[in-house]
């Protein structure tokens, strides 16, 4: 891959995760908690993946993308813990919001999502 290639894929996925900001504050002030705990979570995934291609790493699961955070960020103190943490709650909480039927997402859940995901 060529640099600029890289540049563009990495262009493209911070692009990615500013589209599903807007589009998770549209889906919180419509009231659509599942929906905003959805793209919360991808905007937050999209902009990890961007900063993966940077580095030059991968991760094609979101398992992987635990493991490559916790190995390559976490444990060498470039991010804290809990970043980690709050990755794998969003990720429970989308999951919930897609999956499960009888669950409904709280606004006091999304709000939680909201400030982290926007930084």
């Amino acid at each position: 891959m060529t640099e600029e290639n890289r540049k563009d894929l990495v262009r493209l996925q911070l692009e990615r995760s500013e589209k599903f900001l807007g589009q998770a504050d549209q889906m919180l002030q419509m009231k659509c908690y599942d929906l905003a705990a959805n793209r919360y979570y991808y905007a937050c995934y999209h902009a990890i993946q961007g900063l993966f291609i940077h580095d030059g790493l991968t991760s094609h699961t979101h398992r992987g993308m635990h493991q490559v955070l916790g190995i390559n960020y976490v444990m060498k103190g470039k991010f804290d813990a809990k970043l980690s943490g709050f990755l794998r709650t969003m990720e429970q909480l989308r999951e919930k919001a897609d999956y499960n039927c009888t669950y409904d997402v709280t606004p006091e859940e999304v709000q939680e999502m909201r400030e982290p995901s926007n930084q």
